[in-house]
C-alpha cells in the first residue's frame, strides 16, 4: 500500500468516489429510514399492527417477518463489507507527519537555559517559579 498523492489514475478516482457516494448514500437512507419508522411506529402502533400482523392469513405474515429478515441481513452485509474495505483499503495508511524529536541541547538554547536546568524541569513532578524563565 502506498500513500495517494494525488496522481492517481482518473479511473480509480472515479470508482472509488463513486463507492463513497454509493455508501454514504446507503448509509443515510438507512438511518433515515430508521428514524422515520420509528417515529411512524410511535405514533400509530395499532395501524402497523393491523397491517402488518395478518391473524387469519399467517402465511402472510410469516413472508413479510422473513422479508423484513433478509432486508435487515443484507443492509447489515452491506453495511460490514462497506466498513470491511475501506478498513484493508485505508487502515494500513500512515499519513500522518511528525516532527522530529527535540533533544535536550535543542531545548536548552531555545529556552536559553542550560540542559540540566532543563532535565530538572522536565523530570520534575511539581515546579513552582518565582518569575518566568520564559
Amino acid at each position: 500500500m502506498t500513500i495517494i498523492d494525488g496522481r492517481q489514475k482518473r479511473k480509480v478516482k472515479a470508482v472509488e468516489g463513486t463507492l463513497t457516494a454509493l455508501g454514504w448514500t446507503y448509509v443515510l437512507v438507512t438511518s433515515f429510514q430508521i428514524v422515520f419508522s420509528l417515529i411512524a411506529w410511535y405514533f400509530n402502533l395499532t395501524y402497523l399492527s393491523r397491517e402488518i400482523i395478518f391473524i387469519g392469513e399467517v402465511k402472510d405474515t410469516v413472508r413479510i417477518v422473513v422479508t423484513t429478515f433478509v432486508l435487515a441481513s443484507a443492509a447489515a452485509l452491506i453495511l460490514y463489507g462497506w466498513g470491511h474495505y475501506n478498513y484493508k483499503k485505508y487502515g494500513p495508511l500512515n499519513r500522518r507527519s511528525f516532527p522530529q524529536p527535540v533533544n535536550p541541547t535543542e531545548k536548552a538554547v531555545y529556552f536559553n537555559l542550560d540542559e540540566a536546568t532543563v532535565k530538572d524541569l522536565q523530570d520534575a513532578r511539581v515546579i513552582n517559579l518565582d518569575k518566568t524563565i520564559v
